[in-house]
């Protein structure tokens, strides 16, 4: 089972046009570690020399539409977030094994160094929609809901988000 989990930004301010135009990304895969506070910057480094080639070149092939990776020092088991931007047709298990073969056989032992810096993972995929709001005064709030769901199902899932919850949260928010 995958943690499957839905956000959708409630936008009270209007969306530009040339955002209108073209579908934006709507799913973004979210990899939790746990990484010791004294090999942070080395993963950090790590990251720079070696992932983010790798990921420039996904995102080239379109495999995903993007990345990010953040992290912080205090509180809570994981420390880093590791996010792959996609779409409905974002395959993640294609992108998985290209990005990992990808890092093995660019720096065989930097790979093998960052999964031993991983002392715990997580993995969330998100389903992102924004919802304009008339009248909202220029406030933003962000509605998330998690669900367990087979991976088998997700596509179903996607697919009951994208034609039955969104349009029925849309019209609810928009009449109050």
């Amino acid at each position: 089972m995958i943690r499957f989990s839905l956000a959708v930004l409630f936008s009270f301010a209007a969306l530009p046009a040339c955002a209108q135009e073209a579908d934006p990304p709507n799913r973004i895969y979210v990899a939790y570690y746990q990484i010791s506070y004294g090999d942070l910057l080395e993963w950090v480094d790590s990251h720079y020399q070696n992932s983010v080639p790798v990921l420039d070149g996904l995102v080239q092939e379109g495999v995903i539409t993007n990345y990010n990776a953040r992290m912080h020092n205090t509180g809570g088991k994981y420390n880093v977030r590791q996010g792959f931007v996609g779409n409905d047709d974002t395959d993640f298990d294609e992108f998985w094994e290209k990005y990992l073969a990808r890092l093995e056989e660019a720096n065989a032992t930097a790979f093998e160094r960052g999964n031993r810096m991983i002392l715990a993972h997580e993995d969330e995929i998100w389903n992102l929609d924004v919802v304009e709001i008339p009248d909202g005064g220029g406030s933003q709030y962000l509605y998330d809901a998690q669900f367990l769901v087979n991976f088998a199902d997700m596509e179903d899932v996607n697919r009951t988000f994208r034609e039955v919850f969104a349009p029925a949260s849309t019209r609810r928010l928009r009449t109050g």
